[in-house]
């Protein structure tokens, strides 16, 4: 299931060492210090906020067996990539209802 921390706001870029980075209980969490999930929600819903100042490339991959169509597709997993190489993947979607706005 795609898990978010409600306490995080905002990813800042790598390296960010602001208080509220380095705070337990900061609103902030620098780029290279996030999980998948805060990638894939802050780059899908948008919350936390992207103040990273990276460009980013998504791409589901869906599962799909040769008995079902398109209408029966589910996301199988979720790769995150920048251009300078860094990447996530989520590979635990059981909560695909958001993937059905964007097929």
């Amino acid at each position: 299931m795609i898990m978010y921390s409600s306490h995080i706001r905002v990813i800042d870029p790598v390296g960010c060492g602001c208080s509220d980075c380095d705070s337990s209980d900061g609103k902030s969490i620098p780029l290279d210090r996030a999980t998948p999930e805060q990638v894939v929600r802050m780059l899908i819903d948008g919350m936390p906020a992207n103040d990273t100042g990276e460009t980013f490339d998504l791409a589901v991959h869906w599962d799909l067996d040769d008995r079902h169509s398109m209408t029966d597709v589910r996301p199988g997993r979720i790769t995150v990539t920048t251009p300078g190489g860094r990447s996530w993947e989520l590979t635990d979607i059981t909560d695909y209802r958001w993937a059905v706005r964007y097929r």
